[in-house]
């Protein structure tokens, strides 16, 4: 508890706070307390591959996929946040690139199930080893006594804008080839909140990742080993 007061501090005094959620909020089944910790601090969220659906995609804070494959805006945010609240997340070589110049202007807080995962990759300044859908719980219980209702900051203003633009960046010309993200734009349309997809490995993953819409958990399946 002593860690999850430390990392709820560190949260209040942020200026530039991302969460970075990975597969470990889906297997801890943690998305709706997610979404509530979310709404409560106004923090904008990048995901991991692994991660994707854990948090609805349709959402305004939600910037997308991070690392080599990932969106502008996610790794935008990134390199410039100076908070990381890392969920589920292994830090691996495809979110983090070079781990000489990763994180070197952010602080750290590392909340996962497994200890052999916080530090390994990534300098912590909080550690916090324990399931995290309980430790979600416990950071809402904290950071509800502690803070005002809170409004979208510029930070996160800033991200939705760029989001947006990043959203509108590929046009299309008429009768030139097909563009995968045209394809994935009339599979959103039709896609209902309970489908399932299921992608194989290669481009065609890297393109449904990016542009496909996950709104709920284990609703996209894909392989993230090597």
């Amino acid at each position: 508890i002593n860690q999850i007061n430390k990392a709820a501090e560190l949260m209040l005094n942020s200026d530039r706070p991302l969460f970075l959620i990975g597969g470990g909020v889906i297997s801890s089944n943690a998305s709706e307390e997610l979404a509530r910790l979310v709404e409560l601090t106004k923090i904008p969220v990048a995901t991991t591959l692994m991660g994707k659906g854990a948090f609805d995609e349709r959402h305004p804070l939600n910037l997308g996929v991070v690392g080599m494959h990932g969106r502008k805006t996610a790794n935008y945010a990134s390199v410039n946040t100076d908070l990381f609240i890392s969920i589920g997340c292994r830090f691996s070589d495809r979110i983090t690139g070079n781990l000489s110049s990763y994180a070197e202007k952010a602080k750290v807080i590392h909340i996962d199930i497994d200890p052999a995962e916080i530090g390994k990759n990534v300098k912590v300044n909080v550690p916090i080893v324990g399931d995290a859908k309980l430790v979600i719980i416990e950071l809402i219980k904290i950071l509800s006594k502690k803070m005002e209702k809170k409004q979208e900051g510029e930070w996160a203003k800033n991200l939705q804008k760029l989001r947006a633009e990043c959203d509108k960046c590929i046009t299309f010309k008429p009768g030139s080839l097909i563009h995968p993200k045209e394809i994935l734009d009339e599979l959103n349309s039709i896609l209902k909140e309970d489908d399932i997809v299921v992608t194989g490995v290669g481009q065609h993953q890297m393109f449904a990742m990016h542009y496909l819409k996950i709104s709920k958990p284990r609703k996209w399946i894909s392989s993230g080993g090597a």
